[in-house]
């Protein structure tokens, strides 16, 4: 992603606010001035993560489209087909609430929920900074984004353990099996919803839609 050098602040964050967080990290590697400039980017996705949402289903003559709400002015009118979504924080409390005890992930969930309860957003790094100090703002900032995904990432790719021995290859417990769904269900939510970003999400949907395609012509190939 190249961005023209002459930018005014107001051009260049309403450019940003729609490159995926893997492409503006790219960006950001470029130099020291691109890592300062995506700071602001960053902490404004960070902050979305502890903030209520609701999708609103956008239907014209023309289009059908459907777009991300973010409910920070109170009592704000609005029209049309309205589906208000909890923050994902909230949503990430509930996950961990009905998660075993003995799941492997519930402690990676609670480390999730604390870094974004106990975010700080208060110190950006000003011109002056070094690259060190830039480097842990910009780390700060995309913590529970990697967190999040290395959760979710478990989840759909899990490698079954062998238990008890070779003829049980290949089985779960059931309190792992039903906390992986549910952590599937309230993760790819949000990935698909924007709230929350990961490197690899649309490479898994890619994924996910190929072996549904592969399950759907089985029938036709017998």
């Amino acid at each position: 992603m190249m961005l023209h050098p002459g930018l005014s602040e107001d051009c260049f964050s309403s450019i940003v606010c729609y490159v995926p967080l893997h492409d503006l990290l790219t960006f950001a590697s470029t130099s020291l001035s691109c890592m300062k400039s995506i700071l602001p980017e960053l902490k404004r996705r960070r902050n979305r993560i502890s903030q209520d949402h609701a999708w609103e289903k956008c239907c014209s003559t023309t289009s059908s489209n459907s777009k991300l709400l973010s409910l920070t002015e109170e009592g704000e009118e609005r029209y049309g087909d309205i589906y208000f979504i909890p923050s994902a924080l909230a949503r990430l409390k509930c996950l961990f609430r009905s998660m075993s005890v003995d799941h492997p992930q519930r402690s990676g969930i609670y480390q999730l929920i604390q870094d974004v309860e106990n975010y700080d957003d208060s110190t950006i790094p000003d011109e002056n900074e070094s690259f060190q100090h830039v480097l842990a703002a910009i780390q700060k900032n995309i913590k529970a984004h990697k967190l999040h995904s290395a959760i979710l990432r478990n989840a759909m790719y899990l490698d079954p353990v062998d238990m008890s021995g070779n003829e049980n290859y290949g089985r779960v417990f059931l309190h792992r099996y039903i906390g992986d769904l549910h952590t599937i269900y309230f993760c790819m939510g949000h990935s698909v919803a924007g709230i929350i970003e990961g490197v690899s999400e649309t490479k898994w949907m890619e994924k996910m839609s190929n072996i549904l395609d592969q399950c759907e012509q089985k029938p036709d190939e017998n």
